[in-house]
């Protein structure tokens, strides 16, 4: 999905979630993992199964393995000393943000928490000059119905999202590399 970023829509604008600090980035990751907890037999991204994946995750954004990274492209919503919600993105290509991740705990969800971070993650984009944000969802996925009320349009219809990583295979005699 995809929405265009126009400077009318963010000239006031105030962000309401904070950026992620380094030093919050393992309650973070918990924050995420805690988000996907209850899918039942669906298969899920690595990253949101383990705290430790989780927070790998979030150092490889920071070393721009999937594309340029700022600090305000890791946002979290709090309340109290609690993570109710978190979005991680990038830049993929001038002018493009993605969000690589949005999660909202169970317990915080129809709050207006991933609004919150989706609005304020696209302010971050607009500030840093990108005119689209663009999002991987699948069209079966609840969340769309936010995405699409945020203004965001379906760019390529996606059924299924599935990320494999082939593993070494270990031939006899075969010299690791």
């Amino acid at each position: 999905m995809m929405a265009p970023l126009h400077d009318s829509d963010w000239a006031p604008y105030r962000p309401l979630s904070s950026e992620a600090e380094p030093e919050s980035f393992q309650t973070v990751a918990q924050t995420i993992v805690d988000a996907y907890e209850e899918h039942p037999g669906r298969r899920l991204h690595v990253e949101v199964c383990q705290p430790a994946h989780a927070a790998d995750f979030l150092r490889r954004v920071v070393e721009e393995d999937y594309g340029y990274f700022r600090p305000a492209y890791i946002r979290a919503a709090w309340r109290g000393e609690r993570c109710t919600g978190a979005i991680v993105g990038c830049e993929v290509a001038p002018g493009y943000g993605f969000v690589l991740q949005a999660a909202v705990r169970r317990d915080s969800r129809r709050q207006g928490i991933g609004a919150t971070l989706v609005r304020d993650l696209a302010h971050a984009f607009w500030q840093a000059g990108m005119h689209h944000v663009a999002l991987g969802v699948t069209l079966d996925n609840p969340a769309r119905a936010l995405y699409e009320r945020l203004g965001f349009t379906v760019a390529r219809p996606v059924r299924v999202y599935v990320w494999w990583r082939p593993e070494r295979i270990q031939r006899k005699g075969a010299a690791k590399t």
